[in-house]
């Protein structure tokens, strides 16, 4: 049985996100996250409060050398934002600079 260690535990006023089980939660509600999707909401929610561009999430979340384009963030946010429901307004949108999580 692996023990989760609360201290890495990521939270905001609706998120819960647990990286040591690759688990996220809304309002205590356990959400199905593709690996990509999961990776996205902790760099979010590891900068809290700082707007990343989507160049910073991609070559964080993608990798330096991925080759799509900048849109696959906006993709995913979308998608991101719809399954954490009623969390997923905590993802903002700074215009022409990037995203932006909140508490």
């Amino acid at each position: 049985m692996t023990m989760v260690n609360p201290t890495n535990v990521l939270k905001n006023s609706r998120i819960s996100l647990h990286p040591d089980t690759c688990q996220a939660f809304v309002d205590k509600k356990e959400v199905n996250l593709t690996i990509t999707e999961f990776n996205l909401l902790a760099c979010l929610m590891k900068n809290k409060g700082t707007t990343l561009s989507r160049d910073d999430l991609l070559s964080t979340v993608w990798g330096e050398s991925y080759q799509g384009t900048d849109r696959t963030v906006d993709t995913h946010i979308n998608r991101l934002r719809s399954k954490l429901g009623n969390g997923g307004f905590t993802i903002l949108t700074v215009r022409g600079a990037g995203y932006r999580m909140e508490n």
